[in-house]
């Protein structure tokens, strides 16, 4: 029987510069060595198509993402309104308590 990686997600809370993104390819490094453990990484929107372009072994996600996919939500993003590239980024509800 299959089991389902323990799931690590990172959330940048809104610290993230462009310059960052070298962090980005060392934890993905490192989620590949270790695939067990399904790695993601919530980076700020800005963040999100060039740190999907670094990571091939984490996912990458938006933070602050309100559940509905869009509307006018202070202090959160629909989904919808997450930049993508082509369709690279995932953006699927965090595991509870991340």
């Amino acid at each position: 029987m299959a089991t389902t990686p323990a799931p690590i997600v990172g959330n940048w809370k809104m610290n993230g510069l462009s310059a960052h993104l070298a962090e980005v390819e060392a934890i993905d490094s490192l989620a590949a060595a270790h695939p067990q453990v399904e790695v993601g990484l919530c980076v700020p929107a800005t963040l999100i198509a060039p740190a999907a372009a670094k990571a091939s072994s984490a996912f990458i996600g938006g933070q602050d993402v309100h559940m509905k996919v869009s509307g006018a939500h202070t202090g959160w993003q629909g989904p919808g309104d997450l930049p993508k590239e082509g369709q690279a980024p995932e953006c699927r509800p965090s595991p509870a308590g991340a």
